[in-house]
């Protein structure tokens, strides 16, 4: 049996005193005496940010410090407080793929290329028929690579441009290259 893991609470680096952040991924403005906009003290109590996917993907709160607001990531400010600052570019990712997921054990820095990678194996990239755009499935890309039509005649016959059909029979970057040719789909 494994025993639940504590819940710990650290401030957000730059914002010590408003926020904190746990472990788990919850965020809290800490209760503190503010100053009006009038002169006048009162206590503003704290509570817990809810979150909200702002990109559609990752759950983002907005912090407010003098008056200015910033929307941040919940796994970076998890990442912030419990691992450290991130160095140049250097973005959040989720161990297990699951962006929801903003525990400290699965969150970790790394580049672009390496959250790409991720979403690549955790199959949430959007390539094939999956893309929104896509004018193919698996079964025309196969269908493509067996028939020996010039790639004009291709491309007319299946409504894309000569470039498209070129990458597809090379298996170049847009060409449907995780399709195998002699797989179904």
């Amino acid at each position: 049996m494994t025993l639940p893991i504590e819940e710990l609470w650290k401030d957000i680096p730059g914002y010590e005193g408003y926020y904190r952040v746990s472990n788990r991924g919850r965020v809290e403005a800490v209760t503190r005496l503010i100053v009006d906009k009038y002169g006048k003290s009162r206590i503003l109590r704290g509570r817990f940010l809810n979150g909200a996917p702002r990109d559609g993907v990752y759950n983002h709160v907005c912090l407010s410090k003098h008056g200015q607001k910033q929307f941040i990531g919940v796994h970076r400010l998890v990442l912030m407080a419990f691992v450290r600052l991130p160095r140049g570019n250097e973005e959040g990712h989720h161990f297990d793929g699951n962006p929801a997921n903003n525990d400290v054990h699965n969150l970790r820095w790394g580049t672009y290329q390496d959250n790409a990678n991720d979403r690549s194996r955790h199959g949430r990239t959007a390539q094939g028929e999956r893309n929104g755009t896509a004018k193919l499935t698996a079964t025309k890309i196969q269908e493509i690579r067996s028939d020996p039509r010039s790639q004009n005649d291709l491309a007319r016959a299946y409504g894309v441009s000569q470039t498209t059909i070129s990458r597809i029979l090379l298996r170049t970057r847009g060409g449907w290259k995780h399709v195998s040719s002699h797989s179904s789909p």
